[in-house]
């Protein structure tokens, strides 16, 4: 919501948040008398008129890009999100979910599908100890290579994947894959076809360690 003086004095704006209530997004200094808002639109203050002269304010949200001074104020977050594969990596470090979320996040996203493979205790009868992966150089190329392709079958905004190598216990994780796209189902297919094709085609190498003293490796050419 806008409030304006009749006299000179200052202008302050709210904005409308999801609950209740409004949160002050800042005020300016109205110098000629009879300011009046143009409009107001929740999340975007516009331009503002003035009996008698010409004028534009713009409001600036500590929080916040500034708003109100153009028409494409909420746009600009959609066009500085990077689309199409947007992260794939392989580390020795502990995975993060929240980061291969963050990386494909975008504004006009309608569905975000992701995949998370951890460390089970057991395979194919046998109790799982441990496990270590290893991995071709070219692997990160590779798996980039493997996103591309994927983002090409489907209509999504944006794709990651980051696998783990080294020793990984119990409950690790060892690969995380998300995609982002304006309906669920794209999401759920890509991010399907994602880690199917991974696990397929890009060159880690699983050695199991069992609970009875052999081993396994799994995945090699």
């Amino acid at each position: 919501m806008l409030s304006s003086p009749r006299e000179g004095g200052s202008l302050s704006a709210h904005t409308a948040g999801r609950g209740t209530g409004t949160r002050p997004i800042g005020s300016v200094t109205v110098r000629a008398a009879g300011w009046e808002p143009a409009y107001d639109n929740e999340s975007r203050v516009g331009p503002a008129r003035a009996h008698g002269s010409r004028g534009r304010w713009s409001v600036t949200d500590p929080e916040g890009p500034a708003v109100g001074d153009t028409d494409g104020d909420r746009t600009a977050e959609a066009l500085a999100r990077p689309e199409g594969v947007v992260l794939a990596d392989v580390r020795e470090t502990p995975l993060s979910v929240d980061e291969v979320l963050a990386a494909v996040r975008h504004p006009r996203a309608g569905g975000v599908c992701t995949f998370i493979g951890a460390v089970r205790e057991h395979d194919h009868g046998h109790g799982v100890t441990a496990l270590e992966y290893s991995a071709h150089p070219t692997v990160t190329d590779v798996l980039r290579d493997v996103a591309h392709q994927v983002v090409q079958r489907h209509d999504v905004l944006a794709a990651a994947a980051v696998h783990r190598t080294g020793r990984l216990e119990v409950g690790d994780l060892a690969v995380v894959v998300a995609v982002s796209a304006a309906h669920r189902g794209d999401a759920f297919a890509a991010c399907r076809d994602l880690i199917d094709t991974l696990k397929a085609t890009v060159p880690i190498w699983k050695h199991q360690q069992f609970s009875d003293g052999s081993s396994e490796w799994v995945g090699l050419p």
